[in-house]
């Protein structure tokens, strides 16, 4: 999952932002350091061997040929084709994000319209669930490498209680000569399971069948969308543009930011440096654009900044079963509230939640009337 730094920036200060710079997991220069590395070293020897190594003559020839480089990386659309090219990977990831259906939905809904403390009706609510994480753990096996690590056969699935072995069998059969078994079959049985609950009266209402059979559909469109940003890439010939024009820049980069002599008085030569500081931040800003396409353009991957896959599972898997397991049926007492006889709401506002200025002599008492959030009032007239 995209590394998460949200509670280090959550209070704006003056080194909130800079301390991200220093972190190392997920960060830029965990991404670029060893295109870094080899166009460091690249750089280096060229820069000896036209120092040290070439006879008067040469140097002049390898001159002009770095003086020509320069003029070449002004024509590199550099910036221009890793802007688009960055812009539609990240809205193609977290488009792919957003589409990651969650069983929550369907899980309220059974739980809401399927009554009954019977052990049937408790086994066909059960069932309903597990076949919906069974659907979202067949899709993601065959889009995620995370998934496929943590189940790698359909015995895994069945160690792991998800599929039973007469489901497996079935499942199996649903292949055909062309195509493999069915991933969405699960989905096919928890509509069955709704329609055989509604004729059982555990399902008691034709508006209840509607909805839950609507989230279904729903939950089965957004696997389905996966599948085809599986199916589907960027186009090759786009990735390749954006990949070959980074590189032969730099590969040109390497001679057209050689430090030549100044006493030849060339053009824009008035200094001689070792180190093209200027230069290695430009590799910095460009070479990490390309990383970031690199490192989002398949987010169900093992990198840090994939979706954790096997964790929406193991996730989606607790949630579920703790909902019917420890919860279904079961509610608190009710009871008249703290603000039952109040004409007016006022939240107890804490003290401690806000700084008082520096210098502040004030007593307790004054802080907390000076402090104290408004009051709001509602008034229906209004």
């Amino acid at each position: 999952m995209t590394v998460s730094y949200t509670s280090s920036i959550a209070t704006t200060s003056y080194l909130a932002f800079p301390k991200l710079l220093f972190r190392w997991k997920g960060s830029v220069y965990k991404a670029i350091w060893f295109e870094f590395v080899i166009f460091s070293i690249a750089y280096s020897i060229i820069s000896v061997i036209y120092r040290l190594l070439l006879t008067d003559s040469n140097k002049r020839n390898f001159e002009y040929f770095c003086l020509r480089c320069e003029k070449l990386t002004v024509l590199f659309p550099v910036g221009f084709v890793l802007g688009f090219y960055v812009n539609t990977i990240v809205s193609r990831w977290w488009d792919q994000f957003c589409t990651v259906p969650w069983p929550d939905t369907l899980t309220l809904l059974i739980n809401s319209y399927a009554h009954g403390t019977s052990e049937r009706a408790k086994m066909q609510r059960r069932t309903f669930i597990r076949y919906i994480n069974l659907a979202f753990c067949l899709t993601t096996r065959d889009i995620s490498s995370r998934a496929r690590l943590r189940f790698p056969t359909m015995d895994h699935l069945v160690s792991a209680g998800l599929i039973t072995p007469e489901e497996l069998r079935r499942y199996e059969q649903s292949a055909s000569e062309n195509t493999g078994p069915m991933n969405f079959l699960p989905l096919c049985w928890a509509q069955e399971l709704v329609t055989e609950m509604y004729e059982e009266k555990s399902i008691s209402f034709d508006r209840a069948v509607e909805l839950l059979t609507a989230e279904i559909g729903l939950f089965r469109d957004s696997l389905f969308k996966l599948c085809i940003y599986d199916w589907i890439n960027v186009p090759l010939v786009y990735t390749q543009v954006a990949t070959i024009i980074v590189y032969a820049y730099f590969a040109v980069a390497i001679f057209a930011w050689q430090y030549l002599d100044p006493t030849q008085k060339y053009k824009n030569v008035s200094m001689d440096l070792y180190v093209p500081i200027f230069g290695l931040l430009r590799f910095l800003f460009y070479m990490g654009w390309l990383k970031v396409a690199e490192t989002l353009i398949s987010p169900f991957g093992e990198d840090e900044d994939d979706f954790e896959i096997e964790e929406y599972i193991e996730r989606n898997v607790q949630f579920t079963n703790f909902w019917d397991r420890a919860y279904h049926g079961d509610i608190p007492p009710i009871v008249k509230d703290a603000y039952w006889d109040a004409e007016d709401i006022n939240l107890p506002a804490q003290v401690a939640g806000f700084k008082a200025p520096s210098g502040c002599n004030s007593s307790a008492s004054e802080s907390e009337d000076q402090f104290r959030r408004p009051t709001f009032t509602f008034n229906p007239a209004d």
